[in-house]
């Protein structure tokens, strides 16, 4: 009976204890970060478009950013971004990396080769655009981008290789005068005066009430020394005929 009272006794000693220990802190909440908002990237790529064809080039580039945000592999939202930084003359060692991400994720090829002429140009790397912008046209040909890669081509010095290019611009738009005049030049500069000759006739065939091109005309037969039809030709620059009287006005009648 004793040894019964003495484990009763020891219960309450253990419990009394226990009470008289203080608590333990309850471990504050652990804080929760708000979820993360999720980036649509088809919409951002859309909305970026929409705000660039419209002119709104601040608001596109952040659409842009944040569809290359959203999506790791979006080619199209890289070579856009890529192209309105190129396009504004910023970041251009980004613009860089954005292309190469677009080409290693098989975006536009045409595009991509045509923006990277567009850097390299810029970047004063103009034999490398050239080579760049024949990609490009090998793969979607462009007048526009033709007649570029012709006058750069010229500037190095490339004559030959300019004419050749505006000479097969010209089979598909054989209307553009400043395509005919970078021709003439070209040519000119290559030794094939007899194209060159051509090329400005027609010029100033396509604007027959405009003195320049007929101006470049005389100008070009004066620099190989045919004195007789550069003449011929500054005669049609002279008034046909006496200056028109000029009348005076008449003054009202004396009543």
């Amino acid at each position: 009976m004793r040894g019964r009272d003495l484990r009763a006794l020891a219960v309450v000693l253990a419990l009394a204890g226990a009470c008289a220990s203080p608590r333990a802190p309850s471990p504050l909440p652990v804080p929760v970060a708000p979820p993360t908002p999720i980036v649509a990237s088809a919409r951002e790529l859309a909305l970026g478009q929409a705000a660039r064809a419209e002119g709104r080039s601040t608001e596109a580039r952040e659409h842009f950013e944040r569809a290359v945000y959203a999506d790791p592999k979006g080619a199209e939202a890289r070579l856009q971004l890529a192209q309105m930084l190129v396009a504004d003359g910023v970041q251009l060692v980004r613009a860089r990396i954005l292309l190469e991400e677009a080409q290693l994720l098989r975006g536009d090829p045409a595009q991509i080769a045509r923006t990277r002429g567009a850097l390299e140009e810029l970047q004063g790397r103009e034999a490398e655009a050239v080579e760049s912008y024949a990609r490009a046209l090998e793969l979607a040909p462009d007048p526009d981008l033709q007649l570029r890669r012709a006058l750069l081509l010229q500037r190095l010095g490339r004559s030959g290789e300019a004419a050749a290019e505006l000479g097969s611009l010209l089979r598909a738009r054989p209307d553009d005068r400043a395509a005919r005049v970078a021709q003439a030049e070209a040519c000119e500069s290559a030794s094939q005066l007899a194209a060159a000759e051509h090329a400005l006739a027609i010029a100033s065939a396509l604007a027959p009430v405009e003195a320049a091109p007929l101006r470049a005309l005389a100008a070009f037969y004066r620099r190989h020394g045919e004195r007789a039809k550069a003449a011929a030709v500054e005669r049609h620059l002279q008034p046909s005929g006496p200056p028109a009287r000029q009348l005076r006005p008449l003054l009202p009648a004396r009543r």
